[in-house]
């Protein structure tokens, strides 16, 4: 099992984040566990189908996170099936039970949505 080390902040989520895209859901576990982020509630309440959590994420972070991607040219279709996909990857992370939290869920859930919109970007333009 591989180990990392997340400061805790912005730099702590990046580090996550690109963790996370380089592994793929590989295991992760933290070095020290009094990093993690106090909205690891929300990884548990994904762990364990707390569909009260659940919405409260969706009301809590996607709209900010839905107004960043128009911002960056997305229409609203996108900017949900974007954010979904975005809690679909978190969840599959969350099924890992060495998984914890290093920086505040909508930070996280903000990286994994830009990557995915530049991402999305990119192959738009190489279509056409």
């Amino acid at each position: 099992m591989r180990s990392i080390f997340c400061y805790p902040g912005f730099n702590g989520c990046l580090n996550l984040f690109n963790y996370y895209y380089r592994t793929e859901f590989s295991y992760i576990s933290l070095l020290q566990t009094s990093l993690v982020h106090a909205d690891q509630q929300y990884i548990e309440a994904l762990r364990q189908h707390n569909s009260q959590q659940i919405e409260e994420i969706y009301r809590l972070f996607a709209p900010g996170i839905k107004k960043f991607l128009l911002s960056k040219g997305a229409d609203a279709e996108e900017a949900g099936d974007i954010f979904q996909e975005a809690i679909i990857d978190v969840y599959k992370l969350a099924q890992n039970k060495s998984f914890a939290l290093t920086c505040p869920l909508e930070a996280f859930l903000l990286l994994i949505c830009k990557r995915k919109w530049i991402n999305q970007v990119e192959k738009i333009k190489e279509r056409g």
